[in-house]
């Protein structure tokens, strides 16, 4: 990318970048028309509610129809409890919504009138989708990518087949998708031995979103740091090798730290949880699993189901236009 000697963007490089961020939007719009047209043609949402994939209807749409209510309590001037009694068995309600309490998206959905929310769900996940591709081109960019393949790489990571099923899933999951093209960059900037703020605050923001999710990212996210040293540092011996190591997990642990006061109790919940009451399978994966996750590069098969982590293709998406040639 070019800077100035201070860093900056320069103004030829806002041009261009206004110029991809337009050709951006209108690919995605006539994509998103195309991708979209038949939920239209037959009036579905991604409120799913088939056998096997009842996540939208059965989950979010109460999940957002409370926040709504809650929101318009607060708004009145009612409060809300911190104790609600009408989840499940009655369960906390800030720790149980909080990674949609502080995402922005959140409240593009709830913004719509009840009767009209499930078209709000479907407003908020298309931006989801959008922003995903702003972030992947913004990684591009940080990562030295100039040409062409900025909205190439943007485009095809927002149509990726693992973020069209997180979209049809639950939109939740597409936050995961955002964060990981800027935790990465975050990654590549310790590598340039520049500021870590950017890697220090997604990671936090991460965790505030989804304990388990950034647990998952976590992983993807260190192959990358081990794949990428050897770009930066083809010359240095060990020594070099584990400092650099030890600042990017201390960086790590700083946004854990930041995001400590609301992740600490979900942390706890996971330590011996399970994915289902039908599926023993658990969530913080064993020494076999991290032996096998590798594989997850290179094939379909799932690591571990059912979660095995739907992430790790995206991350070939995106160490793939680091490899090619510019064209």
């Amino acid at each position: 990318m070019s800077y100035n000697d201070r860093g900056f963007l320069t103004i030829e490089t806002q041009e261009k970048l206004r110029k991809q961020l337009l050709l951006y939007t209108l690919v995605f719009a006539v994509a998103a028309a195309g991708v979209f047209l038949l939920f239209l043609v037959f009036g579905r949402t991604f409120l799913q509610d088939t056998d096997g994939n009842i996540d939208g209807i059965g989950q979010q749409y109460p999940i957002y129809t409370r926040i709504k209510r809650m929101i318009e309590a607060l708004i009145a001037g009612q409060g809300f409890d911190a104790w609600a009694w009408d989840i499940g068995l009655g369960d906390d309600s800030f720790i149980l919504f909080n990674g949609k309490l502080l995402n922005p998206l959140t409240y593009i959905c709830i913004a719509f009138p009840y009767k009209y929310l499930d078209i709000g769900y479907c407003v908020m996940t298309v931006i989801s989708q959008y922003l995903t591709g702003v972030t992947f081109m913004v990684f591009l960019r940080g990562a030295g990518i100039r040409d062409r393949r900025v909205v190439i790489g943007g485009i095809c990571y927002a149509f990726s087949g693992w973020i069209i099923y997180a979209m049809i899933r639950q939109c939740s999951f597409t936050t995961v998708t955002i964060l990981l093209p800027l935790i990465i960059l975050g990654v590549e900037k310790i590598l340039r031995k520049e500021s870590p703020a950017l890697f220090i605050i997604t990671v936090a923001l991460h965790l505030l979103y989804g304990v388990l999710w950034a647990y998952i990212d976590a992983i993807i996210v260190v192959y990358y740091f081990l794949i990428r040293y050897f770009r930066y540092n083809r010359k240095t011996g060990a020594g070099a090798f584990v400092r650099t190591l030890l600042a990017f997990l201390g960086y790590g642990v700083t946004g854990v730290l930041i995001s400590a006061a609301v992740i600490i109790q979900n942390l706890f919940k996971y330590g011996n949880a399970t994915i289902s009451s039908t599926v023993e399978s658990h969530v913080l994966y064993t020494i076999k699993d991290y032996l096998t996750y590798p594989a997850g590069f290179f094939e379909l098969k799932v690591v571990q189901e059912p979660y095995s982590i739907l992430a790790v293709p995206v991350i070939c998406v995106v160490l793939l236009p680091l490899l090619l040639p510019a064209v």
